[in-house]
């Protein structure tokens, strides 16, 4: 059983915090509760960390970074992905230009990440859209089923 990193990046603002939401709820979940018991799962909160999230991916655990995205999407739709070059770049071309509340933005650090090879083989990507959100009548719910995605994930995972 491999050790994993979630990593929750955000900042106190608006739906901008909905990976810190997301893991500080998840930990009540009885099969996270039982893998963080047995130190096989680590929660990390940031605040809009720029290209210190680099510092935060180890090589010997599964990473998965959590993130509130802006797309031209339906308010709670999500990406779900494995992190390599082409998701890096498709990610560049998703997120509304000029628009990132981490200074520089998510895809430009992984780029970073990626060019200096100081990105783990491991590392998943899970964005929840967080545009649109006048237009979305159960906000909550789409944030539940999320994170039962996550959940899902992890138990497939480790």
């Amino acid at each position: 059983m491999k050790a994993v990193q979630l990593i929750g990046i955000g900042s106190p603002f608006s739906w901008d915090r909905v990976a810190w939401m997301v893991l500080k709820t998840i930990q009540y979940n009885p099969v996270i509760k039982n893998l963080i018991i047995k130190n096989k799962l680590q929660f990390s909160l940031l605040d809009r960390p720029n290209v210190q999230l680099l510092e935060h991916l180890y090589p010997e655990k599964i990473n998965i970074i959590i993130d509130a995205v802006l797309l031209d999407a339906p308010f709670g739709e999500n990406i779900q992905t494995k992190v390599d070059n082409g998701f890096i770049t498709q990610l560049q071309k998703l997120l509304q230009p000029g628009y990132s509340t981490h200074g520089i933005n998510l895809a430009d650090t992984l780029t970073l990440g990626f060019t200096l090879n100081k990105l783990p083989q491991k590392l998943y990507f899970f964005g929840f859209n967080i545009s649109n959100d006048i237009h979305c009548i159960h906000p909550i719910a789409k944030l539940h089923l999320f994170k039962r995605k996550i959940i899902r994930f992890l138990q497939d995972t480790i």
